[in-house]
């Protein structure tokens, strides 16, 4: 079973992204009690999953497929079981091959939960095989 995915990524936590004109794409999500980690808050592995699933949607959405690199998340406030989120990424700059991103996942009264950076290689070749069966 496969853990992430958007409406530019198939499967996953189901979410939804919107393009804003500045480039960024944003979400809104409720956790249930299967992405718990201590008691009533948010696993925050799960987070990190949805922030990554966020970084992945933008580089799909920009048409660059690529792959995570690296990834360096700052938790600032806990996500309790329930809460509802807004989930932003977006591509800061491109180096070559290299995507640089960016994610935040806010508590809707505008408190930070969580804020990445995110590093990927951008690979076509890989993808094409794989949309041709050469994999």
């Amino acid at each position: 079973m496969q853990f992430i995915g958007s409406n530019f990524v198939a499967v996953g936590f189901g979410l939804t992204f919107t393009p804003t004109p500045e480039g960024v794409l944003t979400a809104q999500y409720t956790f249930d009690e299967g992405k718990q980690g201590p008691p009533t808050i948010v696993h925050g592995g799960a987070l990190a999953a949805v922030i990554d699933e966020a970084m992945t949607a933008v580089v799909f959405h920009l048409d660059l497929p690529a792959f995570t690199a690296k990834l360096n998340i700052d938790y600032r406030a806990a996500v309790r079981v329930g809460d509802t989120v807004r989930i932003q990424a977006r591509l800061d700059r491109q180096e070559g091959r290299k995507l640089f991103l960016t994610a935040s996942i806010t508590h809707l009264n505008g408190t930070l939960a969580a804020e990445a950076t995110g590093l990927f290689v951008y690979t076509p070749a890989f993808f094409e095989a794989l949309k041709g069966g050469g994999l």
